[in-house]
């Protein structure tokens, strides 16, 4: 299309510098032939009013010698005399406006027009295939031609994504990656998208990419799942649950949280480790159906927790165990506590820190020496 309108342009620049050339070429013939016309009429009064023959060639002769003289004053060769001199500036100026186009065709990046308004393919139907054939025709052409057009290969990961393609997918989010190594979020896409083409099987390269990930950001609950997922599958259930557990206190989605809880109880059955503190949770009322159940373990009267389990109200009455496995942190854990109690604290907003209106269960001090423990912990509304 570009080439198209560059010819149309050199057309017009061609057919404006020629007009006012070929107008003036046409008025210096006119006006030849009118000056012969008109020396043609004094010829023929001549022959008609001199009877004498000597005396007409005389006259003749006469006005031979002033038609020729004015003639070359005025020849109709001179306007092409004018356009042959012009002839450079005309040759100039067409190389110049070629040479334009071809320098912009060069730095514009005019097929980028091709893919405007690609950002659709992300909030786009996967059932709405026609689109995302056309959109995923388009940016296969545009990365073909610009492969260094990093957003071209993210939308295309995205069309694969929705196609379900996902060794496709992975390819295109792989090369955005490259194009841009800084972005975690590119890189999630790229681990969901190779993990998904592995059927479910994390190889080397996608462990040590999640593993990256997740120092990174610690959290990312889709990597943390992949990883518990992926150590569930080789029977390392003691590192899929802290895993698991990770990504059950990082997501704000209850779904999910759920979804996280049943795998966690899973994976303890399978495990068969010892639970040093079991704690069965329910509610004294009805409970509201937002916010976020906190059963923590934590020094007596407060303090920095030991362990921290979280879970929505939706899912009571639950049961839960606080170990070493869902520590806070390595250097912190509740094996090594001799004296704490367990509280636990539903929080409407969500929010770690107490605050007035929590539902609110604290057990007495606890002793090490006496677990394992089972405590039945239900929670109340506060006091008016």
């Amino acid at each position: 299309m570009f080439w198209f309108w560059f010819v149309v342009a050199l057309l017009a620049v061609a057919l404006f510098a020629l007009w006012p050339l070929v107008r003036a070429a046409r008025a210096g013939l006119s006006q030849a032939l009118i000056t012969r016309s008109f020396y043609q009429e004094r010829f023929d009064e001549v022959a008609a009013e001199a009877g004498d023959a000597e005396v007409r060639r005389e006259l003749e002769d006469e006005l031979g010698a002033v038609m020729l003289e004015e003639l070359e004053q005025r020849q109709p060769g001179a306007p092409l005399g004018t356009a042959a001199a012009r002839a450079p500036w005309f040759a100039l100026a067409l190389v110049w406006r070629a040479g334009g186009g071809v320098t912009y065709r060069g730095v514009a990046d005019l097929d980028v027009l091709e893919v405007a308004g690609a950002e659709a393919v992300l909030t786009m139907d996967p059932a709405d295939t026609a689109s995302l054939d056309a959109w995923q025709r388009r940016l296969e052409r545009r990365t073909r031609a610009k492969a260094d057009d990093a957003k071209s290969w993210y939308l295309l990961g995205h069309v694969h994504l929705k196609r379900e393609a996902y060794a496709a997918a992975a390819q295109a989010f792989a090369s955005t990656s490259q194009l841009m190594p800084e972005d975690l979020t590119v890189k999630v896409y790229w681990l969901q998208t190779r993990y998904l083409a592995a059927s479910g099987v994390l190889d080397d390269f996608g462990r040590s990419l999640a593993l990256e990930l997740i120092a990174a950001r610690p959290d990312l609950p889709v990597v943390l799942e992949i990883l518990a997922l992926d150590a569930f599958a080789a029977a390392r259930y003691d590192e899929a649950i802290r895993y698991l557990h990770r990504a059950t206190n990082t997501t704000a989605d209850m779904a999910q949280q759920t979804v996280f809880a049943a795998g966690i109880r899973e994976m303890r059955k399978r495990w068969g480790g010892p639970a040093p503190v079991t704690v069965e949770v329910a509610a004294s009322a009805n409970m509201p159906p937002h916010g976020t159940i906190f059963v923590v373990a934590r020094p007596v009267g407060g303090g920095m927790p030991y362990a921290v389990v979280r879970r929505p109200p939706l899912t009571l009455p639950f049961t839960v165990v606080l170990d070493d496995l869902v520590s806070m942190s390595e250097t912190r854990l509740l094996s090594q506590a001799e004296r704490f109690e367990v509280a636990v604290r539903l929080s409407a907003s969500g929010q770690a820190m107490q605050a007035p209106g929590d539902w609110l269960w604290v057990s007495q001090a606890l002793e090490a020496a006496g677990l394992p423990l089972r405590l039945q912990a239900q929670l109340s509304p506060p006091a008016e």
